[in-house]
């Protein structure tokens, strides 16, 4: 009787864990859905790149969401150009990103 107890525990215990890491999941696809840019972004941006028009910009801005989105769903492997967006408008969004970085996590 007692193994048995056991494999029912470690089967709760499994779907458990399953059900938090999709819950997890959700909740972080929600927030790249909802989180506002970092402020200075499109200013960086056109001054980097000055013959773009803010449509463009907010192409950017939906690329950009749309490559979390996939980093997401791709098991959030890392890769060695993750910070290349932050790297090309000049990386002066630290504070900004360190703080998105630890909204993201939990």
């Amino acid at each position: 009787m007692t193994p048995i107890l056991g494999l029912v525990a470690l089967t709760l215990f499994a779907a458990l864990a399953l059900l938090w890491r999709r819950q997890l999941a959700l909740r972080r696809d929600a927030y790249i859905r909802s989180f506002e840019l970092p402020r200075g972004l499109f200013e960086q941006l056109r001054k980097r790149r000055p013959e773009l028009p803010l449509k463009d910009c907010q192409l950017v801005a939906h690329a950009l969401r749309q490559f979390l989105l996939a980093h997401l769903k791709s098991g959030l492997r890392r890769r060695p150009d993750d910070g290349a967006v932050m790297v090309y408008c000049g990386g002066d969004f630290g504070s900004s990103t360190v703080e998105w970085q630890h909204r993201w996590i939990r």
